[in-house]
C-alpha cells in the first residue's frame, strides 16, 4: 500500500495474529495487573532494561500510564498470548520511536517470559510486528536497539534478519549509568529474504519443540 506522508499516520492498535502467538494491544488500564502477574513481576527481566523492575501491579501500572510511554505517541505495547497455552500471557513487545516522515519504526520493550525465552515466541513476534510494517504499513526500515552489552539480545536480533549497524557510544544514561546502545536493523530492500529467512527460522523451531 502507499505509505501516508503524514506526520500523524502511526501505526494504530490492531489485533496481529500469528500460527501460535497472538499480539493483542495493552490497555494500561485494563490489562496492567493480568500483565504483571503473568510475566512483568519478574525481576530478572529487566536487567538490562531502562526501567523496571517493579515491585508490584501498581507500580507497573504507574509505569505504563507515566511519561515514557503515554507522552511518546508513536509507543503502542502489545501482550503477546499464547494460542497453544490456551492464550496465555506471555510477554510484552511494542513499536516505538516512530518517524513516519522518514518511514522507519522500532521494535522494543520485549519482555518474554523465561518459560519461552529461546523459543519461536520473539522471533513470531518479531515477525508480526515486521510484516504488518512493512507489507500493510509502507515502512522502509524497521530497527531494533539494545545495550552493547546485552549479547543475548543483539545475537538474537541478528539471528533474526536484523543487519548491526553499529554502536551508539554513551547513548543513554540508564539507571544512573551511561549505556552504550547496538543499533541492528532490516529495510524494506531485504525485507523479502529476511521475511522468508524468520518465516524458516519460526519453523525450525517448533519442529524442534522450541
Amino acid at each position: 500500500m502507499t505509505f501516508p506522508y503524514d506526520t500523524n499516520s502511526y501505526a494504530e492498535p490492531e489485533i496481529l495474529e500469528g500460527d501460535d502467538i497472538v499480539l493483542v494491544p495493552l490497555n494500561p488500564e485494563q490489562d496492567y495487573q493480568q500483565v504483571y502477574d503473568a510475566v512483568t513481576h519478574i525481576d530478572s527481566l529487566f536487567e538490562w532494561m531502562p526501567y523496571g523492575p517493579f515491585k508490584n501491579a501498581e507500580e507497573y501500572r504507574n509505569f505504563l500510564e507515566g511519561p515514557r510511554i503515554q507522552q511518546d505517541k508513536a509507543t503502542l505495547l502489545h501482550i503477546i498470548k499464547s494460542k497453544r497455552d490456551g492464550n496465555r500471557i506471555i510477554g510484552v513487545i511494542a513499536y516505538l520511536n516512530t518517524d513516519v516522515t522518514n518511514k522507519t519504526i522500532e521494535v522494543g520493550h520485549v519482555c518474554i517470559h523465561p518459560d519461552f525465552q529461546g523459543s519461536y515466541v520473539t522471533s513470531e513476534a518479531t515477525y508480526l510486528l515486521a510484516r504488518h510494517a512493512f507489507d500493510d504499513l509502507g515502512y522502509d526500515r524497521l530497527w531494533w536497539k539494545c545495550n552493547n552489552r546485552n549479547l543475548k539480545s543483539r545475537y538474537a536480533a541478528e539471528r533474526m534478519g536484523l543487519s548491526f549497524e553499529g554502536v551508539l557510544r554513551k547513548h543513554m544514561i540508564v539507571k544512573g549509568v551511561s549505556r552504550d546502545s547496538a543499533i541492528l536493523s532490516i529495510i524494506d530492500d531485504e525485507w523479502p529474504q529476511a521475511k522468508k529467512q524468520l518465516e524458516e527460522r519460526i519453523a525450525k523451531k517448533k519442529r524442534v519443540g522450541q
